[in-house]
């Protein structure tokens, strides 16, 4: 009988250490996941260096340069280049240094405008939530110059490679990849609000030591916001801090 008591116990804590487990390993991938959607946010509106401000840029770039750009002449490609570095080392809570290769032009096909963008940049940040550095590539191309058009549409494509140390939480270390699709983003003329649109991303790296590789999907919300689905879960990403509300 106590043998068999006995027994009986070593097989309930057995059980009990093989539940406990697979409690942390659940835990640990909701910690991945999290990891992960606060390194899209960041990535996507960090405050003067993030993706949606660069679309504005871009946008608002063009739009300045349309009339020197602008040529009657129909499939003629015009184009600028130019080299550049932004940053902002003053005591700020959001420091930045980037450099920028970028080359842009209006091209013309039978009786239509469109604005392409082949832009590189690469550079580091530090901000009260997280520090690191990035290289991004970006190919899209802009339409909606007509007058009839009320917003512009942006599509293309965009290359990242970043390191993220978080000062936040677990202050884990996050290397990642990523692959986006930019699909149909609209833009307010005159703000160069985000109105619409997604973007398609897929994501793969390592944090904390542990690898991860997610496809995810933003889309625009209208109203400064973006809503990120990520392995089943909805988050709203502030478009103007860079972070999950």
């Amino acid at each position: 009988m106590k043998r068999s008591m006995y027994v009986m116990a070593i097989a309930l804590f057995t059980l009990g250490l093989s539940t406990s487990c697979q409690k942390d390993e659940t835990n640990t991938s909701a910690d991945v996941t999290s990891e992960v959607a606060d390194e899209i946010a960041s990535s996507l509106a960090s405050p003067s260096t993030g993706i949606t401000d660069e679309m504005a840029d871009f946008t608002e770039n063009v739009e300045d340069n349309y009339s020197s750009l602008k040529s009657a002449v129909p499939d003629t490609l015009y184009a600028v280049d130019t080299l550049f570095t932004k940053s902002n080392n003053n005591g700020a809570t959001f420091l930045f240094n980037y450099s920028y290769d970028l080359a842009y032009g209006l091209v013309y096909e039978s009786g239509n405008t469109y604005a392409y963008y082949n832009g590189s940049l690469s550079g580091s940040y530090d901000g009260t939530r997280f520090s690191g550095s990035e290289d991004r590539t970006n190919v899209w191309n802009l339409s909606g110059f007509a007058v009839s058009a009320t917003v512009y549409t942006l599509n293309g494509t965009i290359e990242r490679d970043g390191s993220t140390q978080s000062k936040i939480g677990a202050m884990s270390y996050m290397k990642s990849a990523s692959e986006i699709t930019v699909t149909n983003v609209k833009m307010n003329k005159g703000t160069y609000d985000l109105e619409g649109g997604e973007l398609n991303w897929h994501i793969s790296g390592t944090v904390a030591g542990q690898s991860f590789d997610y496809t995810a999907s933003v889309v625009f919300s209208g109203n400064g916001t973006a809503e990120l689905t990520l392995e089943g879960e909805i988050y709203i990403i502030n478009l103007t801090t860079g972070t999950i509300e």
